[in-house]
């Protein structure tokens, strides 16, 4: 028996017959009314669509293939009544990747669609609601021609061919199913597909390279297993990483041989552009055994007393032992009278590096350069404002914390040795993407 977004009605204002109309308004289990869409589609070819409708508060495919991530609705399905009052289930929510070309056929991109509803019984219907797609800082441009433009920040994305009065997008569609985060299509070979694979990991991680990319795979954990990934042209990577020559390095004194026995840190700033919350310097500790890292984005550079104290209660409860040496480079901040007088009353050493030697501090000097350049790569990445810069960079954080380093031994992360556990990636998503 069809459904009624599949039963077909003929006629409409033009008089042209279509296959499929239907008006349907879906309540959700507290009663709100989640959408009222009319769909008048044409025969479909086998490829997927997906119908541009104005009338319709929020998208809705019937294909539970096409997600990339899916959360089903919790207790149970939700009810969705149609025009005749038949009613029919909304099994969940989620993203959708499509992937578009323009006009000429050559070039494709990737649009990402959030907040899809899926109705089993709308089959292969799939609609694009204009208001949520305005909301999500894309904008939709009609003409007199019968075509519509799909624009995101004022670029063109794609045109939507006009087909009997309805705006359609032919998509090939990029699917994620269990560890088979994007699948193999039509003419493409197994190392196409697996560049596709890399890619996605490469910035749903921040934009680790690639050859790290392949030795995470390796492990048991929510990556796909990655046989090679060729080497990628990362604009972001291009803008945010690029670096002098290094200095001739220098013997280190000592190393830490447990958590805290040697903390390091060191403020990056001020930038030029404040962040949401008004700040212009990051300060980080750095665990030197572990190599975990902990960011606070400031306002002023005073503020690292009042920091380093939230960073000692918070590090010495969870590892139940002291901090025992302070590693700086010597700025005022750290050298204050109120400093100096908090590690000298917690019987801290205070270990300050050669002035004006920033390498001298190499822990801190390293984890700055990869942390700004991961921060820059993400902005650049995804034509971000820079006032984002601090959600950027404690992103970064979160994401090397749980990446291997070559300093811990057996391909450990910073996570696992601090927290003594694997960390998780499969709750990961490309930083940027719509949420």
């Amino acid at each position: 028996m069809k459904s009624d977004c599949e039963r077909g009605v003929h006629g409409n204002r033009t008089g042209i017959p279509v296959s499929a109309a239907s008006v349907a308004s879906a309540i959700d289990t507290i009663g709100h009314s989640v959408f009222i869409a009319f769909t008048a589609t044409t025969t479909f070819n086998g490829s997927e669509q997906w119908l541009l409708d104005s009338g319709c508060s929020t998208h809705v495919t019937g294909v539970r293939e096409y997600f990339s991530s899916y959360t089903p609705f919790q207790p149970g399905p939700r009810r969705i009544r149609v025009v005749n009052g038949m009613e029919s289930d909304a099994l969940g929510e989620g993203e959708v990747i499509l992937t578009v070309r323009d006009q000429r056929g050559r070039r494709e991109t990737s649009i990402v669609i959030a907040g899809v509803l899926h109705v089993p019984d709308c089959g292969r219907v799939n609609l694009l609601s204009v208001s949520q797609l305005c909301n999500s800082s894309y904008s939709v441009d009609f003409n007199k021609n019968g075509g519509a433009l799909l624009k995101k920040d004022n670029q063109l994305i794609v045109k939507l061919e006009g087909v009997n009065g309805l705006y359609v997008l032919q998509v090939r569609p990029r699917q994620e199913n269990g560890k088979a985060l994007v699948v193999q299509e039509d003419g493409e070979n197994a190392e196409q597909a697996g560049a596709k694979r890399a890619a996605l990991w490469h910035f749903r991680l921040a934009h680790l390279g690639t050859e790290a990319v392949r030795k995470l795979s390796r492990e048991d954990n929510e990556i796909p297993k990655l046989a090679v990934v060729p080497r990628c042209v990362c604009l972001g990577c291009i803008y945010g990483k690029m670096s002098r020559k290094p200095f001739p390095s220098l013997l280190l004194d000592s190393r830490a041989t447990q958590p805290l026995e040697i903390v390091h840190t060191d403020i990056t700033g001020p930038v030029t552009s404040q962040s949401l919350g008004g700040a212009i310097y990051l300060l980080m500790f750095t665990d030197g055994y572990t190599r975990f890292k902990i960011g606070y984005l400031i306002k002023r550079k005073s503020e690292a007393l009042k920091c380093f104290q939230e960073y000692k209660a918070l590090a010495e409860k969870h590892h139940e032992k002291p901090i025992r040496k302070l590693r700086t480079d010597g700025g005022g901040e750290y050298t204050s009278n109120e400093f100096s007088h908090l590690l000298k009353k917690k019987g801290i050493e205070a270990q300050r590096t050669t002035p004006y030697t920033p390498q001298s501090n190499g822990m801190s000097e390293r984890a700055n350069r990869t942390i700004v350049g991961t921060t820059r790569a993400l902005l650049h990445a995804v034509s971000a404002p820079k006032q984002y810069w601090g959600e950027a960079a404690m992103t970064a954080i979160y994401v090397r914390n749980r990446l291997p380093t070559k300093v811990l031994a057996h391909g450990q992360t910073p996570h696992e040795k601090w927290y003594g556990r694997r960390p998780l990636y499969g709750h990961l998503r490309v930083w940027g993407c719509l949420a």
